[in-house]
């Protein structure tokens, strides 16, 4: 998904946002924390968006192409 991260309440939030939507209506989110601070208000990592009614993500559906192994190796290395 693609689309805007905000905090109902405050002018927090993202203009830009990626995160995904699974079937079983759980959410993968592990940038928001990232851009919105450690707040244990702000999800991180698979979630129940109703577990955090208090952010909101507005977008649509999109699709990537999987990234090229050497790319993905390089962006996904501990360093």
């Amino acid at each position: 998904m693609v689309g805007t991260l905000t905090i109902t309440g405050t002018n927090e939030g993202t203009p830009l946002h990626f995160w995904i939507d699974l079937p079983d209506l759980k959410r993968i989110d592990y940038r928001a924390r990232m851009w919105l601070g450690s707040n244990p208000d702000v999800p991180h990592g698979i979630f129940n968006p109703a577990d955090f009614p208090s952010v909101t993500y507005k977008g649509h559906a999109i699709a990537l192409e999987p990234l090229p192994p050497k790319l993905f190796a390089v962006l996904t290395a501990l360093q």
